[in-house]
């Protein structure tokens, strides 16, 4: 990992865990001048807790099965004051992340918000947040797409466009609670990347893990993570691809195609699909030529296990060149 991410991931922790703890300190002064008795027990516990170790550390079995008791007898009057003071048991448990309690890691591994702030950070170097402030639904406007038919279509452009947004708003808000995948797909200049931006946007802002990455970038990724022996960033790379949240792959069809990008292709659709771990992908191929330029066994779990969403209409760059739209920014 950059060495520099990594320690200003570290730095944030810390700031999270000094602003919690200040927290935490007003919330027990507060107990301790509503009922001075918590303070004795804060203490006590805290004694006990020290008892509780030399007594593991001696193997003294009796004096610690007498401590544990204790230690319960004491965690539950502490419970019994929250209680009476209307107040929750997990008062003092301030922490943003209560998984790794706002160290990064659990049990040696990098928690998932860990990962989050990795996602973020090479986001903002590659300039995405940015990109989030004009492409998101609130920029959506479907004058762009003409009302007639397209490709022998029995649906207008504008149409499907609308198809296309009411279905990226069910992906968004329910993605906890059902397993989708989407595919765009269509031509170029009409929309796919941003509505892979709009998506983007919204899952991040419920706290999940978002990778976006084109398709030469992905097979790039990839094949460091495979050869290349001297990329520290490799391991990372390999974690944010099988086990983020979301996995966004757009201008799949523009890779250079070989068989081992092909075989790394399926692996990644296939591994988070056994994981019900959803990904989005966007091409200007069509159909057939999906299936033309993927093996069997990659374009028959797209069709079979995608929603399938098509783009149809006017390059918008172009209506924007010359005049046809004077808003938002598809690309």
């Amino acid at each position: 990992m950059n060495q520099k991410i990594f320690t200003d991931i570290m730095r944030e922790y810390e700031k999270i865990r000094l602003m919690n703890n200040s927290i935490k300190n007003k919330r027990k002064k507060k107990l301790f001048e509503l009922n001075p008795r918590f303070l004795q027990i804060e203490n006590e516990l805290a004694s006990i807790g020290i008892k509780i170790s030399k007594a593991v550390l001696n193997h003294d079995k009796n004096s610690l099965q007498n401590l544990q008791s204790q230690n319960q007898i004491l965690l539950k009057e502490k419970n019994d004051i929250l209680l009476k003071l209307n107040l929750p048991q997990n008062y003092l448990n301030v922490y943003t992340c209560h998984e790794c309690k706002d160290t990064g890691y659990v049990k040696n591994k990098k928690c998932k918000c860990f990962v989050q702030k990795l996602i973020e950070k090479y986001y903002d170097l590659s300039n995405l947040q940015n990109i989030f402030e004009t492409e998101n639904f609130d920029m959506f406007d479907s004058r762009y797409y003409p009302k007639k038919c397209y490709d022998d279509d029995d649906k207008t452009s504008y149409e499907l466009i609308n198809r296309v947004y009411e279905k990226s708003l069910y992906f968004v808000n329910n993605f906890d609670n059902e397993f989708k995948n989407l595919l765009f797909y269509g031509n170029t200049g009409l929309g796919k990347t941003f509505f892979c931006n709009c998506i983007a946007k919204e899952i991040l802002g419920k706290g999940k893990t978002v990778l976006y990455v084109t398709a030469p970038q992905l097979f790039k990724i990839m094949e460091s993570i495979r050869f290349d022996k001297t990329d520290e960033n490799k391991d990372e790379y390999d974690e944010m691809i099988f086990n983020c949240d979301l996995l966004i792959i757009d201008d799949l069809g523009t890779e250079f195609a070989t068989l081992p990008t092909q075989s790394e292709l399926f692996n990644v659709i296939n591994t988070r699909m056994l994981a019900r771990k959803p990904i989005i992908i966007s091409t200007n191929l069509s159909m057939k030529e999906l299936e033309k330029q993927y093996s069997s066994r990659i374009s028959s779990r797209l069709i079979g296990n995608y929603q399938l969403l098509k783009f149809t209409g006017e390059d918008i760059r172009l209506q924007k060149k010359f005049g046809k739209g004077e808003k938002n920014n598809f690309t």
